[in-house]
């Protein structure tokens, strides 16, 4: 789950991992408190769970932030509740949390990897040995079959000696030197020139058009020249067809309207040079040397947002002539989840199962960077997570980029 407090309270659905909870528990409902953390805990996905409170939530999905006016209370108290009542020992957090001046509760329950957690003793209403689990938005009992899941996990298995993750197709690459993109003008750019030489050269013109004025103070023998070529002036050898963009017809202040759209109509072609035509597609290969399948695995690369760093968020189509007044889309399904945050991109992507001794190869489709002039000589770390359902806690791995000078290509004799 996307670990961002404000896009999960505003965006994200109740699910396995997640609760909206209007208010908070009172005393009488404090078993219902040890059964909801017990509940995510026993939840075979990575990633923390969170549970909300202060949030009026809706089955539509729709919410309202409506907060919580009470003192925030002592954590310790719910800690010894909670140590107290399950086993083993369950890992959570407890905190205050501000959104749009309002005060929220949080519990984050985490690092959990040693289901299933049971009730160690009675407690009110529930008894010793009692177990639940969330499904979906809703909280059950643990069956027979959850048990089975648990007991099929294989934490004697340690893939961390087994795992190696390297760039493009050869698993033991760690380092790569892709080349910087230098003297790089964008579409929208080398159109506005074109434009502005266009406008410049109509200023020109317009300053040495004749006027009535110039033939009425000309000498008596060149007024028949100036007026002859007045009324050329006055003629369009082409006429303007409605619809059809003839620049030489267009005013001054027409052309200048076209500049001002430049940067909307030639969107697309930007992005498409940028990201399609001049950027490095960069891929990962993960090999795993054990003996066992790595199940629900899925993939987080976290990559410093530079100066000079551009991560494209999608794939883009080529352009056509059509396209200047189309809207950008999704081009393609298979291109992974590109964030950038203030300090980091955040790239996902789920991977399915990693099988023993077969090259997986993740980003198939081809990371789209942008190394700009100013990332030359810097060592561009890439964080890795690998995550799965059997994994007792996140696989993590650095590979390193070192941007260069591209190479100067030899001339031909």
């Amino acid at each position: 789950m996307n670990d961002d407090l404000n896009d999960i309270i505003k965006f994200d659905r109740e699910s396995s991992q997640l609760d909206f909870k209007r208010v908070f528990y009172s005393n009488s409902k404090k078993e219902d408190l040890i059964k909801d953390l017990m509940s995510f805990a026993n939840v075979l996905r990575s990633g923390s769970k969170y549970i909300i409170f202060g949030i009026d939530y809706k089955t539509n999905g729709e919410r309202d932030i409506i907060g919580i006016d009470s003192p925030f209370p002592d954590t310790a108290m719910y800690h010894q509740l909670v140590n107290e009542n399950i086993e083993p020992a369950l890992h959570f957090d407890f905190f205050e949390y501000e959104v749009e001046s309002k005060k929220l509760w949080v519990f984050k329950i985490f690092d959990n990897h040693n289901p299933p957690y049971l009730m160690r003793k009675d407690y009110r209403n529930l008894k010793k040995g009692d177990g639940f689990i969330r499904r979906g938005d809703s909280t059950d009992r643990l069956v027979r079959e959850d048990f089975d899941k648990y007991s099929s996990l294989s934490p004697s298995v340690d893939f961390d000696k087994f795992l190696e993750i390297g760039f493009f197709n050869d698993h033991n690459c760690k380092i790569i030197e892709p080349e910087v993109l230098l003297n790089f003008r964008l579409p929208s750019a080398i159109e506005k020139e074109r434009l502005q030489v266009l406008i410049d050269q109509k200023k020109k013109s317009e300053n040495k058009r004749i006027t009535k004025n110039d033939i009425q103070n000309a000498d008596p023998k060149f007024k028949k020249i100036l007026e002859a070529n007045y009324l050329l002036q006055q003629i369009q050898i082409t006429p303007r067809i409605p619809g059809f963009f003839d620049e030489e017809h267009l005013s001054i202040e027409e052309l200048e309207k076209e500049l001002d759209l430049v940067d909307k109509r030639f969107q697309k072609h930007d992005y498409y040079a940028l990201f399609e035509l001049n950027s490095q597609k960069i891929f990962l290969t993960i090999i795993n040397k054990s003996q066992n399948y790595i199940e629900d695995a899925s993939i987080k690369v976290l990559v410093e947002n530079l100066d000079g760093l551009i991560i494209s968020e999608e794939i883009f189509s080529e352009p056509s002539e059509r396209s200047l007044i189309q809207n950008i889309g999704r081009y393609s399904l298979y291109y992974p989840s590109v964030k950038a945050k203030e300090q980091y991109y955040v790239i996902e992507e789920d991977i399915g199962e990693i099988k023993h001794h077969i090259p997986t190869n993740v980003f198939d489709s081809g990371l789209r960077i942008v190394f700009g002039e100013q990332t030359l000589e810097k060592e561009i770390l890439f964080k890795i997570f690998l995550y799965g359902k059997n994994l007792p806690k996140p696989l993590e791995r650095e590979l390193t980029i070192k941007p260069t000078i591209p190479k100067r290509k030899n001339s031909a004799s």
